[in-house]
């Protein structure tokens, strides 16, 4: 798997990103920051493209900005069922793989937070409660995947519950730095991860013979990619469908796992919130059908 912010797409740039993407060689791709709108999208031979483009633009802008994408290679909707779960807050696309046998799934948000100093930007509570919110919705999964430009800075303030967390302490380098990519997984997950890499634009485009295709209109991404590797076991039914135990299927949750003061912090009260909302409004939405 691998993330690249693609800076914008354009018709002078397409091939040139296109190339990029193709040469990065990962089975699946998160991207951020596509500019696309309406029905656009990202065409790259051998893969599927799943996106969340924006469909309302200001009159006064002179593009789309922002959004983001999942390319992933077309093999993978043989083993795959893959489908959209979240497409709900600007910025965050969340998607779902599970295989078709049921035994094997992992969930993958592409996501791009502006920086602060943009209008769309400010607001990065709302959007971590977001992410946040739909970690709490599907804990049952044990590969939740949170990938893309995240316009972040190093920090020094703690983000475990040391009577809770077994984690070792985090060390604290460049302090005000600009962070902006990030790949998070939990951490109990974190060893079916492996072989993490940040490849430079320059380096693919020197490797591939691509600089024909760089002029004044057609210039490099400004992020690296970043690549890694999820190790999954699955079994393989495409060739006979075996009927599933709806039982054998239903979630499970860790409640052994909840801290007693989950709820202390302002981030997870709001993200408690945004799950209870639409609840409420699924259980009004059913009184009123069944005084019908």
């Amino acid at each position: 798997m691998s993330h690249l912010n693609v800076a914008g797409l354009t018709r002078e740039n397409c091939q040139l990103r296109s190339k990029i993407l193709k040469s990065i060689e990962c089975n699946i791709i998160a991207i951020s920051e596509t500019h696309l709108a309406g029905q656009d999208e990202i065409n790259v031979t051998g893969y599927t493209w799943l996106g969340f483009n924006r469909t309302n633009i200001h009159r006064n802008a002179p593009k789309a900005s922002g959004r983001v994408g999942i390319l992933l290679s077309s093999w993978l909707l043989k083993y795959f069922n893959v489908s959209k779960i979240d497409n709900t807050f600007e910025g965050i696309l969340g998607v779902k793989f599970e295989n078709w046998s049921k035994d094997s799934e992992f969930i993958l948000y592409s996501c791009y937070l502006p920086p602060e100093n943009f209008s769309i930007g400010r607001d990065a509570q709302s959007f971590l409660a977001h992410l946040l919110t739909q970690i709490y919705m599907h804990s049952d999964c044990e590969n939740i995947l949170l990938v893309g430009d995240f316009n972040a800075r190093i920090g020094s303030l703690s983000e475990t519950l040391n009577q809770i967390d077994n984690i070792p302490k985090r060390i604290t380098i460049d302090i005000g730095k600009a962070v902006v990519d990030f790949f998070c997984v939990p951490h109990d997950s974190v060893s079916n991860y492996d072989n993490f890499k940040v490849l430079q634009i320059q380096t693919i485009v020197d490797i591939h013979n691509l600089q024909p295709l760089i002029d004044e209109r057609s210039k490099l991404p400004d992020h690296s990619v970043i690549t890694y590797e999820l190790k999954l076991t699955f079994t393989d039914l495409t060739d006979e469908a075996q009927p599933i135990d709806p039982l054998y299927n239903r979630p499970r949750y860790r409640l052994d796992r909840i801290p007693g003061d989950f709820m202390s912090s302002e981030l997870r009260q709001l993200a408690i919130v945004n799950i209870i909302d639409p609840i409420e409004r699924i259980t009004e939405t059913q009184e009123n059908i069944d005084l019908i």
